[in-house]
């Protein structure tokens, strides 16, 4: 039981890392287009 445990523990913590990772990789993509976006926008007005 104890090694069960420990297996679904560890299992779940990389669960939360991969989805922890993903969201940064997305909150970086999302950044870097808005600021591709304003940055575009904003030569285009100039």
């Amino acid at each position: 039981p104890a090694s069960k445990t420990d297996d679904s523990t560890s299992k779940y913590t990389w669960n939360n890392t991969i989805i922890i990772i993903i969201g940064i990789c997305i909150m970086l993509i999302v950044i870097g287009a808005v600021f591709y976006v304003r940055k575009k926008s904003g030569s285009e007005e100039e």
